[in-house]
């Protein structure tokens, strides 16, 4: 308590706060609250590590509640992060429905241990109830998944394939990069796709992180994947990293903002995706540099395993688009891979991701007779950099998969049980 000159005056709401919480600020401090009156707020951060006690940014100026006046929701925080933010706010004079937010954002320097003044924002609202939280503070991005798979960055259409450079790019300008920004999702998005969006943005996140801290201000590059037609490679893609953070790719130094493009083409000439690729780092090399790397290696493998399936299931769309004379999406029931093919089980649906209308395609009859089911098996190859599409049905009652093994020399782990027959001629 002898750190801080309210460590004595303040002691009992530190003990407490302290004994009550766990590490909510920059990785090993906890911060304290005790009400100062009138709607002020007044506090200090202990740090874990050594128990001395700092001082908070909060004065009449950046933290007075005049219209959240009973809500102590004012103030912004995260375990894993040094920003620290705080808002005054008061009425709008012109609309009373309205509240003026004056947001001040700090950066607490560990090494230093200090707070410094970063930027501030000024924000017009509709009063709430529910004030706003960290991951929708006025510095933050928004992503929104539409149903047809369209991704919008704060209101701006964006590809999959250049989702991390556009977010990063948008974070780089960023006074303080977030530690999360809020995906929303309409109702009928797929769960792959939730997933490559989110493998997207954290590795923005981390990428942005890592050029802020090493003060680089080179944009990350365009990461188009494109349809080209390449010959399998049997040598898995080897990362080292060696103690000046130079990044090598299977013997081939690369830039550090490079690693997932260059790595996910590598991956995208391999017949399989491996679930991991060996990394090397040198014995010196710090472990921040460590994390972003195998953030990189990561987002590239799963990109990569999420490309080839959504190549498989785009090879095997068109045909059944043909059938069907009409656009189609899939609600995947299985995908499975072994040695160069792929065994799918799918069911069509309309671009919306509602049930197909069969009565309005030229499947009605079949349809109606009870010939005709809802799913859709099928059979692919992958040869030459691209998916081919070996066999498929969906006007089967049966599982029509039973021989599949055996006409087209496929491996038999591709199937589940009750898929396959031994009786095959």
């Amino acid at each position: 308590y002898a750190s801080h000159s309210k460590g004595k005056l303040f002691k009992t709401a530190i003990t407490e706060g302290y004994r009550d919480s766990a590490v909510n600020f920059g990785g090993h401090y906890v911060c304290t609250f005790w009400g100062s009156g009138q709607g002020l707020t007044g506090g200090v951060m202990v740090d874990i590590l050594t128990g001395k006690i700092y001082s908070l940014p909060l004065t009449e100026d950046n933290s007075y509640r005049q219209t959240y006046h009973n809500d102590n929701k004012n103030i912004f925080y995260h375990a894993n992060s040094n920003l620290f933010v705080c808002n005054r706010n008061e009425p709008n004079a012109k609309n009373d429905d309205l509240v003026n937010l004056y947001y001040y954002f700090y950066e607490w320097d560990d090494k230093a241990k200090k707070f410094s003044l970063v930027t501030k924002k000024n924000v017009i609202e509709p009063f709430s109830n529910t004030p706003v939280s960290y991951n929708t503070l006025p510095h933050a991005l928004s992503i929104l998944v539409k149903n047809n798979g369209d991704i919008m960055l704060s209101g701006k259409k964006v590809s999959i394939d250049n989702l991390k450079r556009d977010v990063q790019n948008a974070l780089v300008k960023k006074a303080i990069v977030p530690d999360e920004i809020p995906i929303k999702y309409e109702s009928e998005v797929l769960t792959d796709i939730r997933g490559e969006v989110e493998t997207e943005v954290n590795s923005a996140i981390a990428g942005a992180k890592w050029l802020k801290k090493n003060k680089s201000t080179v944009a990350a590059k365009s990461v188009t994947t494109k349809s080209v037609a390449t010959k399998s490679t049997a040598t898995t893609p080897s990362v080292m990293v060696d103690k000046k953070g130079d990044v090598t790719l299977s013997g081939k130094k690369i830039p550090f903002d490079d690693i997932k493009k260059e790595l996910q083409k590598a991956l995208m000439a391999q017949t399989n995706i491996p679930n991991t690729i060996p990394v090397t780092f040198d014995n010196h090399l710090l472990m921040g540099i460590r994390g972003e790397v195998n953030t990189e290696v990561s987002a590239a493998i799963k990109t990569a395993k999420w490309l080839k399936k959504k190549a498989a299931l785009d090879a095997l769309r068109q045909p059944i688009e043909r059938d069907l004379k009409t656009a189609i999406q899939w609600q995947v029931e299985q995908y499975k891979t072994a040695d160069n093919f792929a065994f799918v089980v799918v069911k069509p649906r309309q671009i919306n991701g509602k049930p197909m209308d069969y009565a309005q395609t030229p499947f009605k009859k079949q349809f109606e007779a009870g010939s005709f089911t809802d799913k859709v098996f099928g059979l692919l190859k992958y040869e030459n950099g691209a998916w081919k599409v070996l066999t498929y049905s969906f006007e089967a009652t049966d599982v029509p998969s039973v021989c599949w093994w055996k006409e087209y020399n496929a491996p038999k782990t591709l199937f589940n049980k009750g898929m396959i027959s031994t009786n095959c001629k």
